[in-house]
């Protein structure tokens, strides 16, 4: 594969929260939330987005069970992402376990009051999901 963006998301039913790499794909960066009420404003504000940064691919957090079986979670995001591929057929998407990922990125917000904005531990969550890939920890 080629060098170029990866973005990382952490999808939930209302928010995405988005992290991007460098053209190199190295070096992660927090990027935003995207929130809907819908699935269909989600998925479409997701296009947009990786349309105008020009990504080559894209980064999924699956929430696994106990066993590594798929959750109600995982199967609702794993759909999310079917439709996101048809969508965008060139982009290629990987999944990695987001196990812990919303906690370690709590945990990353420095201050109380900062955790409380809605969709900056989303934001966090991708970010962390995203370094995993990078560096080999997680990948499905």
């Amino acid at each position: 594969m080629s060098s170029g963006k990866i973005i990382g998301l952490d999808i939930g039913t209302r928010r995405i929260g988005i992290a991007i790499t460098d053209e190199s794909g190295a070096i992660c960066f927090p990027r935003t939330t995207v929130m809907a009420d819908t699935e269909k404003v989600l998925l479409s504000r997701i296009v947009q987005y990786i349309s105008q940064e020009k990504v080559l691919m894209v980064v999924v957090g699956l929430p696994l069970g106990e066993d590594n079986e798929l959750t109600k979670s995982a199967l609702r995001i794993q759909s999310f992402c079917q439709k996101l591929t048809a969508v965008l057929p060139s982009i290629h998407l990987t999944y990695v376990d987001e196990f812990g990922s919303t906690r370690e990125a709590q945990a990353n917000i420095p201050l109380k009051k900062h955790r409380k904005e809605k969709g900056r531990d989303d934001t966090q969550a991708a970010l962390i999901i995203l370094q995993r890939y990078v560096t080999g920890i997680g990948r499905l």
